[in-house]
């Protein structure tokens, strides 16, 4: 199943609660402050950005990207995160 990030800045509100509940519905882990990871099948980063855009407010920044392995390397490398990708 293939391994999503989405990082976010919420500027003016900061209305969290939106967010985490839906990506609490992906299943998703925090690893950084304004990081997350999910595993999601029969998708894509701009289906997922548009999905997660209604959980935002408009001046608020989003990105999803799908996270992958190249040529047997790992896709990700970290330290001290809140928890690891590889717990999905």
């Amino acid at each position: 199943m293939p391994l999503f990030c989405l990082t976010y800045d919420l500027v003016k509100r900061r209305d969290y609660q939106k967010l985490y509940d839906e990506l609490d519905n992906f299943g998703a882990i925090e690893t950084t402050e304004s990081q997350w990871f999910f595993k999601a099948t029969g998708t894509n980063a701009k289906k997922l950005r548009e999905h997660f855009q209604h959980f935002i407010d408009n001046d608020d920044r989003l990105m999803v990207l799908r996270v992958a392995n190249v040529a047997d390397e790992p896709a990700w490398s970290g330290i001290r995160l809140l928890a690891s990708p590889n717990d999905l």
